[in-house]
């Protein structure tokens, strides 16, 4: 005697390809819905960048001062001298704070 085959592999092979096609299909509709939202992220963050950089640069040109002169003598004059290095360091390195981000 014959064995029926009802036709299960059939609909179990149907199955698996339209898991396949869901699954498929929900992956490129994340994969485009997230690539535009990832090049406006990375704008924003550069520009915020830029301007909070611009406002560092602002602040270090507005506090600027001249070397103060060498009549004081001791500790304070050696934390004059300092400050005044920092600032000079500052105020070379400030204006190059944004190059990498220039494309």
């Amino acid at each position: 005697m014959k064995r029926q085959r009802n036709g299960f592999v059939l609909v179990l092979t149907l199955l698996i390809i339209s898991l396949v096609v869901s699954i498929t299909t929900y992956i490129m509709y994340r994969t485009t819905m997230f690539v535009p939202y990832a090049k406006i992220a990375m704008r924003q963050q550069k520009a915020q960048l830029l301007a909070m950089s611009g406002i560092q640069l602002a602040i270090s040109e507005l506090s600027s001062f001249k070397k103060p002169e060498e009549k004081k003598e001791g500790e304070q004059q050696q934390k004059v001298d300092e400050v005044y290095l920092a600032r000079q360091l500052l105020a070379k390195v400030l204006p190059y704070l944004n190059q990498w981000q220039r494309v």
